[in-house]
């Protein structure tokens, strides 16, 4: 992930309100997305999928990393949209 795409998603994981409405873990991963689209690649889905397999060892699968992190969340017994913004701020802040 390049140094600008890390400076937006830590603004949008920390300020996510400004970005989406309603503030939830599916308008967050749609905002991704099309943000991923409108650039032309894929990087933050992938970073979020390699992440997930290496630190908390949930497999990716044909669910893609959005399925792994509900999976992640599940095992944690938190909220899927708070397991997202922990895991935005991990790759932003330290990848």
């Amino acid at each position: 992930m390049n140094n600008k795409w890390k400076t937006d998603l830590n603004h949008f994981f920390s300020h996510t309100h400004m970005y989406v409405y309603p503030v939830n873990f599916d308008t967050a991963v749609n905002f991704i997305t099309g943000y991923e689209r409108a650039l032309n690649h894929t990087d933050i889905s992938t970073a979020f999928k390699i992440h997930i397999s290496e630190k908390y060892q949930v497999k990716s699968s044909s669910d893609g990393w959005v399925g792994q992190l509900k999976r992640l969340s599940r095992e944690l017994n938190e909220d899927s949209f708070k397991i997202f913004k922990i895991i935005g701020s991990e790759l932003t802040n330290n990848s």
